[in-house]
């Protein structure tokens, strides 16, 4: 699993990343925060996922240069056999061209 959506990670701060994050967007340069997302994403274990999660959130609070208020979230049903919806994080990201019908 790829670390593209999650604001605690920063993966690559210079300007060819292709994931650009709200780490990135605020340069915010934490490649110590990011390896620990990046083992709480893999983690199998619920609880003890939870409990990294819960860590990083606090340390986030701390120290970073944003803050996250709002966060939209979007459901889509479709029917059995049809794939290739893709929902974005905003409506311009929607999308639709490779929809298939089986």
């Amino acid at each position: 699993m790829t670390l593209k959506r999650y604001s605690i990670a920063n993966v690559d701060n210079t300007d060819a990343t292709p994931t650009k994050t709200v780490a990135w967007r605020n340069s915010w340069d934490i490649p110590e925060m990011t390896k620990q997302t990046q083992a709480a994403v893999e983690e199998r274990d619920t609880e003890k996922r939870a409990a990294l999660y819960e860590a990083l959130q606090r340390e986030h609070m701390k120290v970073s240069p944003f803050i996250v208020m709002f966060e939209q979230i979007e459901v889509a049903a479709h029917r059995k056999g049809v794939d290739g919806f893709v929902i974005g994080p905003s409506n311009a990201t929607d999308f639709y061209a490779g929809i298939v019908k089986n």
